[in-house]
């Protein structure tokens, strides 16, 4: 259980809900704004530097990746989360039910 929420960052990772405008590819999301793989690193520094100094050291980023994701994706913002030093990560998925 994570004792302070406010040392949470949240990546989301899947298929945009408006697929007509963004397309059916998986995007990754930040803050409610799409960005490349490329810009993790400056945003998991970005949420650091919100931080007091004692305190970015533990930080986690929470992958929130939809189901029907390709771990070709995931796995690339993990080697960024590498880069970045973000190394307490929690992976979570809405896991389907047929009924």
């Amino acid at each position: 259980k994570l004792e302070r929420k406010s040392l949470v960052s949240y990546i989301y990772i899947g298929e945009p809900k408006q697929s007509t405008i963004f397309g059916k590819e998986p995007k990754i999301q930040v803050n409610d704004v799409f960005v490349e793989i490329d810009e993790i690193v400056l945003f998991v520094n970005q949420e650091k530097d919100k931080l007091n100094e004692a305190e970015r050291d533990q930080i986690t980023i929470a992958m929130k990746v939809d189901v029907e994701s390709k771990m070709g994706i995931v796995s690339d913002v993990q080697q960024e989360l590498r880069e970045a030093n973000a190394r307490k990560i929690l992976y979570s998925s809405i896991q389907t039910i047929d009924i």
